[in-house]
């Protein structure tokens, strides 16, 4: 396994899922999985970068309806992210790849 080409598969990956996340305010997990699945390969590399996972806690059902009346409430069966959400941990991953890999010549410097 080439690291630098690990890296650099990673890197797009990340780019590529933000910049073509759906218009909406929940995405569905898949998403956060396409994520998180990025993170795990560069855990993988020895990077640590564990914090830029979605978090479990974030990922949840969605509301779908309820009675007023008797308080009942109704969730999705499937699980959702908020992309705001999605969008913090994408933005600093990929903030992570510029100030901490400057030898790596992807992404953007900061002067």
């Amino acid at each position: 396994m080439n690291e630098q080409s690990e890296l650099k598969k990673a890197y797009a990956n990340l780019i590529a899922i933000k910049d073509n996340l759906p218009q909406r305010h929940e995405l569905e997990v898949k998403f956060a999985n396409l994520v998180n699945s990025e993170v795990d390969r560069l855990s993988r590399l020895g990077l640590e970068v564990e914090d830029f996972k979605i978090p479990a806690n974030e990922i949840k059902s969605t509301f779908i309806g309820g009675n007023l009346v008797t308080g009942e409430t109704h969730y999705s069966k499937e699980k959702y992210v908020e992309k705001e959400i999605l969008l913090i941990k994408l933005d600093a991953i990929l903030t992570y790849f510029s100030i901490e890999n400057q030898n790596i010549k992807i992404g953007f410097n900061i002067y």
